[in-house]
């Protein structure tokens, strides 16, 4: 079975499609002009990011700093700032930068972060091209006598189906099965090489061919570079990462529709990218088993 997933530069495409454009909500003033506030681009930038699972990592770098004499006298120390920002995919592990410029002038101290806040909002608006009537090349003494040229018609696109993700079908293929009764439900034993046990809709016949397939999967991820730890097996660490990606409590909950696209999934992905996926998902379990912890010893000392 053949489970599609979006790539970074599709999200990208998907994220161009539903972010059109950013409202000019601010207002100068002294100046008379309407603009795009940094706030309203890191908003909605931030919620498409988070809706297809795309992190940023943004690194700022000072190019250059000077001073701008008032017509009172005084001073205003300007900065310019030039920031790197990487687009992280969560579930493909691909990476894009994008970079963007600012200036930033103060009488106090908060040129830098003037600057910074210029810089994010224009790497944002030009890598993601959003658009904005505002050209710097505008000469409204000119282009007022310009006969404007004819707008091109462009053929609006078919509606863009983002793939689903494996998690997606994974969890598409337990809706589809019939929720098992405590009394057919065993313990997991928190080895996916372990004896055998009465799972749930799975024969033993199945079963043993799925911890073959399972253990042939292990030896690949150690030759690939996964490594046990102090801790954590490598057979542990793919248990984290098979109860991760079919959102089952434990081993037992797994039908076989699910077990076979858990496999299928998992031996057609590239096996360096496996290994990233199965680090990220103990991180995420060691992480939730933390926060559980801190959580319940916070609630012993309130009472």
């Amino acid at each position: 079975m053949t489970l599609p997933t979006m790539n970074l530069r599709e999200k990208l495409v998907a994220i161009y499609e539903e972010l059109d454009h950013v409202e000019k909500a601010g207002r100068n003033k002294t100046q008379n002009y309407n603009f795009v506030r940094s706030a309203d681009v890191l908003r909605d930038v931030r919620t498409a990011f988070a809706a297809h699972r795309i992190y940023a990592e943004t690194n700022f770098t000072e190019t250059g700093s000077y001073d701008i004499k008032t017509n009172s006298g005084g001073n205003m120390h300007a900065s310019k700032v030039k920031v790197d920002i990487i687009l992280y995919d969560v579930d493909s592990d691909e990476t894009k930068h994008i970079s963007g410029l600012g200036d930033g002038a103060d009488v106090g101290d908060k040129g830098v972060y003037k600057a910074q806040t210029g810089a994010v909002k224009n790497a944002l608006r030009n890598g993601l091209l959003l658009p904005d009537e505002a050209d710097p090349e505008a000469d409204t003494s000119v282009d007022d006598n310009v006969e404007p040229a004819p707008r091109r018609e462009f053929r609006q696109p078919p509606p863009f189906s983002p793939a689903p993700t494996p998690r997606q079908i994974i969890a598409e293929e337990r809706e589809k099965e019939p929720e098992s009764s405590e009394s057919d439900a065993s313990p997991d034993n928190g080895n996916i090489n372990a004896a055998q046990a009465p799972f749930a809709t799975v024969s033993g016949e199945q079963l043993a061919k799925y911890r073959a397939r399972c253990v042939e999967l292990q030896k690949k991820l150690t030759a690939a570079g996964l490594k046990s730890s102090r801790t954590l097996r490598v057979g542990s660490k793919f248990l984290m990462y098979l109860l991760d990606t079919t959102g089952a409590a434990n081993v037992s909950q797994i039908s076989t529709s699910v077990w076979e696209a858990f496999l299928d999934v998992a031996e057609q992905m590239d096996i360096e990218k496996l290994v990233k996926q199965v680090n990220y998902s103990v991180k995420l379990k060691q992480k939730e088993k933390s926060d559980g912890e801190e959580t319940e010893t916070q609630t012993e000392t309130s009472k």
